[in-house]
């Protein structure tokens, strides 16, 4: 998702005007990826401020309807 929906022009923008993007290496990164708890790779979790959980999206997601997932999460929908 890195290499294609991450860096679909509106998919980036709305991550750099709304979100705080952090990638986590499950393979370095194993304690951090065991607190998640994920899955599978992706194992994609968007996090309020408060760190709950607000949508996940587990397996690959084009880069039109993860727009689409953000958007809707910066109109409270």
């Amino acid at each position: 998702m890195s290499v294609k929906t991450f860096a679909a022009p509106a998919v980036r923008k709305l991550i750099d005007e709304h979100f705080v993007f952090i990638e986590i290496n499950v393979d370095h990164e194993k304690e951090v990826a065991a607190w998640f708890g994920g899955e599978a790779i992706p194992d994609i979790r968007i996090l309020s401020a408060e760190g709950k959980t607000l949508d996940r999206v587990v397996g690959y997601e084009d880069p039109a309807p993860f727009a689409k997932r953000l958007k809707n999460l910066v109109e409270g929908r």
